[in-house]
């Protein structure tokens, strides 16, 4: 499962300038989208999905600049086109907003 959620993240195209690159984009996507399928629906809730299998995701990204923080989760949806997520995650480009509310977390930290 986690490698399909890589594979299908790594199509969604990084909007980040250089200079705010410390963590891959892959690896924030890929926390983020295993975080939501555990529940979370905020940033501070990727965030402790993050701390507390910090472990396990080291075995599969790189995370050697240092762990996503809950400003970094904010930032990249911030910046990340919700159309080419919903593509990515294999949703289509449907405006459906029942389907677009189900993947998009909320902006509350």
């Amino acid at each position: 499962m986690t490698r399909l959620i890589l594979r299908h993240v790594s199509v969604i195209p990084d909007p980040r300038r250089d200079r705010a690159r410390r963590n891959k984009f892959i690896d924030v996507l890929t926390i983020s989208v295993l975080a939501m399928l555990c529940g979370a629906k905020r940033w501070s809730e990727m965030e402790a999905f993050r701390s507390a299998r910090e472990e396990w995701l080291k075995e599969f990204l790189d995370l050697r600049p240092g762990i996503p923080s809950v400003d970094t989760f904010g930032e990249v949806f911030a910046a990340i086109n919700p159309d080419a997520f919903e593509v990515g995650l294999g949703l289509g480009h449907s405006r459906s907003p029942a389907k677009f509310l189900v993947c998009w977390p909320s902006m509350a930290r």
